[in-house]
């Protein structure tokens, strides 16, 4: 339910902006969700229990821990997992990422590197 109330909102946002310049309308749709998604506070359902933190840091092998890289990422703030999700699965380009976060390259850059370096730590550094 809470999905369906983000998309109306989203799309009545998009409405009343009216006509955008085809460059800047994904960046702008993209904003409003980041903006909306943020604003709820929504996480996933699969939310990292501490017991479920124990476990998977108790994994001692390099292999095993990467198959459970969906844990790992789990414990990021939802802010860095966006910025992931767009610039890596979705390859939103960095002038976009920009206006989305409404910040500028430089910045994005430094948070992107910090959120992979902290995965690569917990993942491959920080081997029981």
């Amino acid at each position: 339910m809470q999905t369906q109330f983000c998309f109306r909102k989203i799309l009545v946002q998009c409405l009343k902006m009216g006509p955008t310049s085809p460059r800047l309308e994904k960046a702008l749709h993209l904003s409003i969700a980041v903006s909306e998604i943020l604003s709820h506070g929504h996480t996933s359902k699969k939310s990292v229990t501490p017991i479920d933190r124990i476990e998977v840091d108790s994994i001692p092998s390099e292999v095993e821990r990467l198959n459970r890289f969906q844990d790992f990422f789990m414990r990021l703030p939802i802010e860095e997992r966006l910025l992931l999700v767009l610039k890596d699965k979705h390859q939103v380009n960095e002038d976009e990422l920009s206006l989305i976060f409404r910040q500028p390259l430089a910045s994005l850059h430094t948070r992107r590197s910090q959120t992979l370096d902290l995965l690569r730590k917990w993942i491959f550094e920080d081997l029981p």
